[in-house]
Protein backbone atom coordinates (compact mmCIF):
# COMPACT_ATOMS: atom_id res chain seq x y z
CA UNK A 1 0.00 0.00 0.00
CA UNK A 2 0.98 3.62 -0.53
CA UNK A 3 -0.53 4.81 2.72
CA UNK A 4 -1.50 3.52 6.16
CA UNK A 5 -4.10 5.35 8.23
CA UNK A 6 -5.96 4.97 11.52
CA UNK A 7 -9.01 7.15 12.18
CA UNK A 8 -11.40 7.56 15.10
CA UNK A 9 -14.53 9.68 14.90
CA UNK A 10 -16.41 7.92 17.69
CA UNK A 11 -15.64 7.14 21.32
CA UNK A 12 -12.89 4.88 22.67
CA UNK A 13 -12.98 4.28 26.43
CA UNK A 14 -10.62 2.30 28.66
CA UNK A 15 -10.93 3.97 32.05
CA UNK A 16 -8.19 2.84 34.40
CA UNK A 17 -6.37 1.30 31.45
CA UNK A 18 -4.48 2.21 28.32
CA UNK A 19 -5.49 3.36 24.85
CA UNK A 20 -2.91 3.35 22.06
CA UNK A 21 -3.71 4.35 18.51
CA UNK A 22 -0.66 3.66 16.40
CA UNK A 23 0.38 3.38 12.78
CA UNK A 24 4.01 2.74 11.96
CA UNK A 25 4.83 2.53 8.28
CA UNK A 26 6.82 -0.29 6.76
CA UNK A 27 9.53 0.57 4.23
CA UNK A 28 7.15 -0.10 1.34
CA UNK A 29 4.62 2.44 2.63
CA UNK A 30 4.99 6.03 1.51
CA UNK A 31 3.34 7.64 4.53
CA UNK A 32 1.16 7.02 7.56
CA UNK A 33 -1.51 9.14 9.24
CA UNK A 34 -3.50 9.08 12.47
CA UNK A 35 -6.68 11.16 12.50
CA UNK A 36 -8.70 11.57 15.69
CA UNK A 37 -11.83 13.69 15.63
CA UNK A 38 -13.74 11.76 18.31
CA UNK A 39 -13.25 11.09 22.01
CA UNK A 40 -10.53 8.92 23.51
CA UNK A 41 -10.62 8.48 27.29
CA UNK A 42 -8.58 6.53 29.81
CA UNK A 43 -9.51 8.21 33.04
CA UNK A 44 -8.29 7.23 36.51
CA UNK A 45 -10.30 4.47 38.21
CA UNK A 46 -9.64 3.31 41.79
CA UNK A 47 -6.32 5.19 41.70
CA UNK A 48 -5.21 3.35 38.58
CA UNK A 49 -4.04 6.08 36.18
CA UNK A 50 -4.97 5.71 32.56
CA UNK A 51 -2.85 6.53 29.53
CA UNK A 52 -3.94 7.77 26.12
CA UNK A 53 -1.45 7.67 23.27
CA UNK A 54 -1.50 8.49 19.56
CA UNK A 55 1.67 7.35 17.82
CA UNK A 56 2.06 8.06 14.10
CA UNK A 57 5.66 6.87 13.91
CA UNK A 58 7.32 8.61 10.97
CA UNK A 59 3.97 9.94 9.75
CA UNK A 60 1.37 12.55 10.72
CA UNK A 61 -0.79 12.75 13.84
CA UNK A 62 -3.82 15.01 13.40
CA UNK A 63 -5.87 15.59 16.53
CA UNK A 64 -9.23 17.20 17.11
CA UNK A 65 -12.04 16.19 19.44
CA UNK A 66 -11.18 15.17 23.00
CA UNK A 67 -8.38 13.18 24.65
CA UNK A 68 -8.66 12.60 28.40
CA UNK A 69 -6.76 10.82 31.15
CA UNK A 70 -8.20 12.69 34.11
CA UNK A 71 -8.90 11.76 37.73
CA UNK A 72 -12.01 13.54 38.92
CA UNK A 73 -12.69 11.78 42.23
CA UNK A 74 -11.14 12.78 45.56
CA UNK A 75 -7.59 11.54 45.94
CA UNK A 76 -7.13 10.72 42.25
CA UNK A 77 -4.37 12.13 40.07
CA UNK A 78 -4.35 12.69 36.35
CA UNK A 79 -2.86 10.14 33.99
CA UNK A 80 -0.92 10.77 30.79
CA UNK A 81 -1.71 11.79 27.22
CA UNK A 82 0.85 11.69 24.42
CA UNK A 83 0.67 12.53 20.73
CA UNK A 84 3.72 11.68 18.62
CA UNK A 85 4.73 11.56 14.98
CA UNK A 86 7.07 13.31 12.57
CA UNK A 87 4.38 15.98 12.13
CA UNK A 88 1.89 16.64 14.94
CA UNK A 89 -1.10 18.96 14.53
CA UNK A 90 -3.65 19.74 17.26
CA UNK A 91 -6.62 21.58 15.82
CA UNK A 92 -8.62 24.51 17.16
CA UNK A 93 -11.19 23.60 19.86
CA UNK A 94 -9.45 20.33 20.74
CA UNK A 95 -9.57 19.44 24.45
CA UNK A 96 -6.77 17.43 26.05
CA UNK A 97 -7.22 16.83 29.77
CA UNK A 98 -4.94 15.11 32.29
CA UNK A 99 -6.19 16.95 35.36
CA UNK A 100 -6.73 15.27 38.70
CA UNK A 101 -8.26 16.03 42.08
CA UNK A 102 -4.99 15.37 43.96
CA UNK A 103 -2.57 16.36 41.21
CA UNK A 104 -2.21 16.99 37.51
CA UNK A 105 -0.86 14.39 35.13
CA UNK A 106 1.27 14.63 32.02
CA UNK A 107 0.58 15.82 28.47
CA UNK A 108 3.29 15.35 25.83
CA UNK A 109 2.62 16.81 22.38
CA UNK A 110 5.46 16.10 19.97
CA UNK A 111 7.85 15.03 22.74
CA UNK A 112 8.64 15.22 26.44
CA UNK A 113 10.15 18.12 28.37
CA UNK A 114 13.39 19.25 26.70
CA UNK A 115 12.79 16.62 24.02
CA UNK A 116 14.31 14.10 26.43
CA UNK A 117 13.31 10.58 27.39
CA UNK A 118 11.98 7.70 25.30
CA UNK A 119 9.10 9.57 23.65
CA UNK A 120 9.90 10.14 19.93
CA UNK A 121 10.32 13.79 18.98
CA UNK A 122 8.30 15.44 16.25
CA UNK A 123 10.01 17.49 13.57
CA UNK A 124 7.08 19.93 13.42
CA UNK A 125 4.37 20.53 16.03
CA UNK A 126 1.39 22.85 15.65
CA UNK A 127 -1.14 23.51 18.39
CA UNK A 128 -4.07 25.69 17.38
CA UNK A 129 -6.60 27.30 19.71
CA UNK A 130 -6.86 24.12 21.74
CA UNK A 131 -7.16 23.61 25.51
CA UNK A 132 -4.51 21.55 27.31
CA UNK A 133 -5.14 20.96 31.03
CA UNK A 134 -3.04 19.18 33.64
CA UNK A 135 -4.43 20.90 36.72
CA UNK A 136 -4.85 19.82 40.29
CA UNK A 137 -8.49 20.53 41.00
CA UNK A 138 -8.82 19.92 44.77
CA UNK A 139 -5.49 19.81 46.62
CA UNK A 140 -2.21 18.98 44.91
CA UNK A 141 0.48 20.03 42.48
CA UNK A 142 -0.07 20.98 38.88
CA UNK A 143 1.14 18.54 36.28
CA UNK A 144 3.40 18.77 33.25
CA UNK A 145 2.63 19.86 29.70
CA UNK A 146 5.22 19.67 26.93
CA UNK A 147 4.72 20.99 23.40
CA UNK A 148 7.91 20.11 21.54
CA UNK A 149 9.49 19.66 18.13
CA UNK A 150 13.06 19.40 16.96
CA UNK A 151 12.45 21.95 14.19
CA UNK A 152 9.31 24.13 14.08
CA UNK A 153 6.78 24.58 16.90
CA UNK A 154 3.70 26.79 16.66
CA UNK A 155 1.54 27.33 19.75
CA UNK A 156 -1.73 29.26 19.80
CA UNK A 157 -3.60 27.39 22.51
CA UNK A 158 -4.30 27.48 26.22
CA UNK A 159 -2.15 25.38 28.57
CA UNK A 160 -2.82 25.14 32.30
CA UNK A 161 -0.98 23.21 35.01
CA UNK A 162 -2.44 24.89 38.06
CA UNK A 163 -1.91 23.85 41.64
CA UNK A 164 -4.79 23.61 44.10
CA UNK A 165 -5.10 23.83 47.87
CA UNK A 166 -1.57 23.97 49.27
CA UNK A 167 -0.08 22.49 46.11
CA UNK A 168 2.36 24.16 43.74
CA UNK A 169 1.93 25.04 40.09
CA UNK A 170 3.29 22.67 37.48
CA UNK A 171 5.44 23.02 34.38
CA UNK A 172 4.56 24.00 30.81
CA UNK A 173 7.10 23.93 28.00
CA UNK A 174 6.62 25.22 24.47
CA UNK A 175 9.88 24.73 22.60
CA UNK A 176 11.42 24.03 19.22
CA UNK A 177 14.34 25.20 17.17
CA UNK A 178 11.97 27.75 15.62
CA UNK A 179 9.14 28.75 17.98
CA UNK A 180 6.09 30.82 17.13
CA UNK A 181 3.78 31.80 20.01
CA UNK A 182 0.53 33.39 18.85
CA UNK A 183 -1.18 36.31 20.53
CA UNK A 184 -4.01 33.93 21.46
CA UNK A 185 -1.69 31.68 23.51
CA UNK A 186 -2.15 31.55 27.29
CA UNK A 187 -0.26 29.61 29.96
CA UNK A 188 -1.32 29.29 33.62
CA UNK A 189 0.83 27.59 36.27
CA UNK A 190 -0.60 29.50 39.21
CA UNK A 191 -1.25 28.13 42.70
CA UNK A 192 -3.47 29.94 45.24
CA UNK A 193 -1.43 28.92 48.32
CA UNK A 194 1.67 27.33 46.82
CA UNK A 195 4.49 28.30 44.50
CA UNK A 196 3.77 29.40 40.96
CA UNK A 197 5.12 26.94 38.40
CA UNK A 198 7.15 27.50 35.25
CA UNK A 199 6.63 28.25 31.56
CA UNK A 200 9.73 27.23 29.67
CA UNK A 201 10.47 28.56 26.19
CA UNK A 202 13.75 27.28 24.76
CA UNK A 203 14.04 28.08 21.04
CA UNK A 204 16.91 29.01 18.78
CA UNK A 205 14.57 31.53 17.12
CA UNK A 206 11.29 32.94 18.42
CA UNK A 207 8.66 34.71 16.34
Amino acid sequence: PDKLSVSNAGKISANGGHVLMTVRAAQSVADSVINNSGMVEANTVRNENGTTGLDAGDGEANVSGTLTASGADKGQTGGSVSVTGQAVAVADNTKIDASGSAGGGTIAIGGNLHGAGPTPNAQTTTVGKATLSADATDDGNGGTIAVWSDQSTQFAGSASARGAGKGNGGTVETSGSDLQVADSATVDTSAPKGLTGDWLLDPSNIF
